[in-house]
């Protein structure tokens, strides 16, 4: 960790001593801030100490939200580039289906599939971005799972899948087990899907396996489950999101043949006062060709759920769910087409990460009901490899590990002077 000389802390804002940051502010009455930020430490032989560094060109973004049903998008917006720091992939061996669970001060990496696809791992580790440092963590009292599910709950990460369910303190590095999930979770046989969809709401871990339709949840404060009415949408690939109080199903529907054009229905469903409300269909088709509605996007964006479809080789569709339960259409994220959209990443304050296999991304603007191109970010599988750590994401593979601080939302400006903390490192003296 680098020793520093001074540290200017002003406006409660306090910057990770691991970025080592050299901030050059240029504060005038009437003139323009313009940070030249450098960049030390995290990074792999590719990226030296000290060789990474943030442009310091400006894009003026248009913070104008367009009309509810709009579906005009940003594709021809100029695309915020912005520098993605390597880090040590760390002790683990390569793995897929794993997850990625931030705590508050950590990155925790458990669990998944070994890359020859020989058999399931059980161990984990944990990446603190305030030194980069890694450690390993203690053995589960569990077999290895993967494409299972991980959540903080605060004190504890909980992980459920097909061996069953426990909890993981950090403070003491200790595991302890929960009560098993009390509907059946069928193990992975293939890379793609394993038929069990999860979701965290801040206080339950829901598990609902949308082929069978059968649904419960865990209340980690008490541990214990529930089993509960399944939405019954017969639909399948599905999703099950969950934020508070609110928990919704989606799942997309299909039909069609060789004489006639084909559709994909999104189907959605409310859990409300103990039971379950449809929501209107959604038709995803378009007049150039068929979009599939792929309700593995779905997210919460505030309040709302944003869905979309696949957004090439046409801008697709996309649609925001008001709290109401009406529909508006929304644009499609400006990103690459995929066979199987990655997961999501959830930001802050309504903000989303949408990522292509390909590395483009882009960024939902709550304020302005569009996306902002963003990146290049290498390629992956979003939530599944990813997590949103407070004020960047951290993403983890054998293959590619990085961190990466997205643009501030628009509008947003730059800080003011007595806003700013500055570190300077003796290196950069």
């Amino acid at each position: 960790m680098a020793r520093y000389d001074a540290v200017i802390v002003g406006g409660g804002h306090e910057l990770r001593p691991t970025f080592k940051r050299l901030l050059i502010v240029k504060y005038a009455v009437v003139a323009l801030c313009v940070a030249a930020i450098v960049l030390s430490g995290c990074g792999r032989d590719s990226a030296p100490v000290g060789s990474t560094v943030v442009s310091s060109t400006t894009t003026t973004l248009d913070t104008t939200a367009p009309a509810l049903g709009s579906t005009t998008s940003s594709f021809a917006a100029p695309t915020v580039q912005t520098e993605v720091i390597p880090i040590d992939p760390g002790p683990l061996q390569g793995r897929f289906g794993h997850s990625v669970v931030w705590t508050g001060s950590e990155v925790i990496i458990w669990g998944g599939h070994a890359t020859d696809l020989s058999h399931p791992i059980d161990n984990g580790a944990a990446f603190n971005p305030d030194t980069c440092q890694w450690r390993l963590i203690a053995p589960p009292p569990l077999d290895g799972m993967t494409w299972h599910f991980g959540a903080w709950s605060g004190s504890e990460m909980l992980v459920v899948g097909s061996s069953g369910a426990a909890a993981y303190d950090p403070t003491g590095d200790s595991w302890r087990l929960v009560p098993p999930p009390p509907i059946p979770i069928h193990r992975v046989d293939d890379r793609i899907s394993d038929l069990t969809e999860y979701a965290w709401s801040g206080t339950h871990v829901y598990v609902w396996n949308p082929v069978f339709d059968e649904l419960a949840r865990f209340d980690p404060s008490v541990d214990e489950w529930e089993i509960m009415e399944g939405p019954e949408l017969s639909a399948y690939p599905a999703r099950i999101v969950a934020q508070g109080d609110r928990l919704l199903a989606f799942g997309t529907r299909w039909s069609g043949g060789p004489a006639r054009p084909s559709t994909y229905e999104l189907l959605g469903a409310e859990y409300v006062g103990g039971g379950w409300r449809d929501l209107p269909p959604i038709d995803f088709r378009t007049d150039e060709y068929a979009n599939v509605a792929d309700p593995g996007t779905a997210t919460f964006v505030g309040d709302s759920v944003l869905v979309w479809g696949d957004p090439s080789p046409n801008p697709g569709s996309a649609r925001l769910l008001r709290p109401d339960g009406t529909w508006d259409t929304a644009p499609a994220p400006p990103i690459d087409n995929n066979l199987l959209h990655p997961r999501p990443i959830p930001m802050a304050d309504g903000r989303v990460l949408a990522l292509s296999e390909g590395g483009n991304a882009a960024i939902w603007e709550p304020t302005k009901n569009d996306w902002t191109p963003v990146g290049p970010l290498p390629g992956i599988l979003g939530a599944r490899e990813a997590a949103w750590a407070g004020q960047e994401v951290i993403a983890w593979s054998k293959a590619e590990s990085w961190r990466w601080i997205p643009p501030p939302p628009p509008g947003a400006g730059l800080p003011a002077l007595g806003d700013l903390t500055i570190a300077i490192p003796r290196s950069a003296r």
